[in-house]
């Protein structure tokens, strides 16, 4: 199971695309800080890895994106940043205040706080 923690001060929204760039569709994509969620290997439908994208909570989504252009978004709004998650990995959506910049690094230790499904 991937897991992947806000652990900002804002809500943001977290939405993941498989490799080929089509989205996987959850319900709510909204996280508060310091919760997480989880990606079961149930839900990806056998694939090991995918993208994970974080967005502001007021931005247009797309159910599909060019991988070759992320984090810019066609006819959507911009992602913050983007990663790579394996199936079995953690990581942590964090903001640096000194760079100015939101990114995400991998985290096992990392404490999920409040957890949702996908």
């Amino acid at each position: 199971m991937a897991i992947i923690k806000n652990k900002t001060n804002h809500t943001v929204r977290f939405v993941a695309y498989r490799a080929d760039g089509t989205e996987m569709h959850q319900k709510a994509t909204k996280i508060l800080p310091n919760q997480s969620r989880y990606v079961s290997s149930n839900y990806t439908g056998g694939i090991d890895w995918f993208i994970i994208t974080a967005f502001l909570p007021e931005s247009s989504i797309q159910d599909h994106v060019d991988v070759d252009i992320l984090p810019a978004v066609r006819d959507g709004d911009d992602a913050l940043t983007f990663t790579k998650v394996g199936i079995e990995e953690k990581f942590v959506f964090v903001e640096d205040v000194n760079k100015k910049e939101f990114r995400f690094y991998r985290d096992e230790e990392e404490p999920e706080g409040e957890i949702h499904g996908w």
